[in-house]
């Protein structure tokens, strides 16, 4: 009778320290699976691709293999200047009381948007107002270089003046541009003409 009565105590002790053991095990797995799932989603967040969000083109690589040869002589006191994913070439210039001139040199393939669009974002950028069609020819004015014809146009707004000068040529649109302080590019202006005299593009190029 006795011997009875110590095995069903030893049977009850033996199902409450496995019920013990299996939630001690539940309550310590389940933080470690919680943990690794936390793990794999911030890997998945980091590996994640950006997308960009400047909607703006990219200059063609300064290559042989993207853009014809281009070549110019740089006028004295102009330097190299910062460039961009928009940019060929920058350079700047700074004059004695301190203002500064910013002159950029851009390409894209085809014709590089209409004058009449490119004239009036230019005006717009120095504060002026945009120009319809009939006015458009009053502000364009040829430019004759040994090589090259331009189109030009000098827009001066209320504190800044830009010269603009372009060319499409083998596929290519060419813009050359100086912006800066009305009176500063007043005095870079028979630079950007020496400038433009001076560009000559590599014939037969690819």
């Amino acid at each position: 009778m006795r011997l009875g009565w110590i095995k069903g105590k030893i049977d009850s002790f033996m199902r409450v320290s496995v019920f013990r053991l299996f939630f001690l095990a539940f309550v310590i797995v389940m933080p470690a699976c919680d943990r690794s799932d936390q793990q794999i989603k911030v890997y998945r967040l980091v590996k994640a691709p950006v997308e960009s969000t400047t909607g703006e083109p990219a200059a063609p690589a300064n290559s042989t293999t993207a853009t014809p040869q281009i070549r110019w002589e740089l006028p004295e006191r102009w330097e190299n200047g910062s460039l961009s994913t928009m940019r060929y070439a920058s350079f700047a210039a700074t004059e004695e009381n301190g203002e500064k001139v910013d002159i950029s040199v851009v390409t894209f393939p085809g014709d590089g948007g209409s004058d009449l669009d490119n004239v009036n974002r230019w005006r717009q950028q120095i504060g002026l107002a945009a120009v319809d069609a009939g006015e458009l020819n009053s502000i364009i004015a040829p430019f004759q270089s040994d090589q090259t014809n331009f189109s030009t146009a000098d827009m001066i707004g209320p504190n800044s003046r830009t010269l603009a000068a372009w060319v499409r040529r083998e596929g290519r649109s060419w813009f050359f541009k100086v912006t800066g302080p009305k009176d500063a590019v007043e005095k870079e202006k028979p630079k950007f003409v020496k400038f433009l005299q001076s560009v000559r593009f590599e014939k037969n190029a690819a």
